[in-house]
């Protein structure tokens, strides 16, 4: 869903993109924004072409149940994905809020596009509360798992944990 509206907001502000040196903040604003979200799909693309699927090995070995099972991956998956594209995200964030001021009484009732970012980070968090809710030890031992701490494909992982 993100990159489908990360499309059509690239699509909406391109024209900036091929504008001259442009003298209006406004313009500057959107051309920059529409640049940081292009950048923010490019290193996303990046980061999914770099996941892979988990070895269920080190993951069974931990005794998990089936339900914490899909919660550790679920949240992992997450924060790994947040993680590979944060600073562009971060990038993006801040261009949609700069466009938005830009222009106060044009967009007072409408969203800024920041949302589409934070949406995933706010889940993050909910996910996080639930992670840590786990014992300490065993927190501690599936953190300890080099792999969950790279992008992973958490379909074909989970299927390999038998999920």
């Amino acid at each position: 869903m993100i990159r489908s509206l990360i499309f059509i907001v690239i699509s909406m502000l391109s024209d900036t993109l091929l504008a001259s040196a442009q003298t209006d903040p406004v313009e500057i604003a959107r051309s920059n924004l529409a640049a940081s979200i292009a950048t923010f799909a490019e290193k996303q693309q990046q980061c999914d072409d770099q996941s892979a699927v988990l070895s269920p090995g080190p993951i069974k070995a931990l005794g998990l149940s089936e339900q914490q099972l899909k919660d550790v991956l679920t949240y992992h998956f997450l924060k790994a994905s947040v993680e590979c594209t944060h600073a562009e995200a971060a990038e993006a964030i801040v261009n949609a809020r700069l466009f938005k001021d830009l222009q106060p009484l044009m967009m007072q009732h409408e969203e800024d596009g920041s949302s589409l970012f934070t949406m995933e980070m706010v889940k993050l968090l909910k996910l996080e509360a639930q992670y840590n809710a786990l014992p300490n030890a065993q927190r501690k031992s599936i953190d300890a798992i080099e792999a969950l701490h790279k992008p992973f494909r958490l379909i074909e992982s989970a299927e390999a944990l038998g999920l």
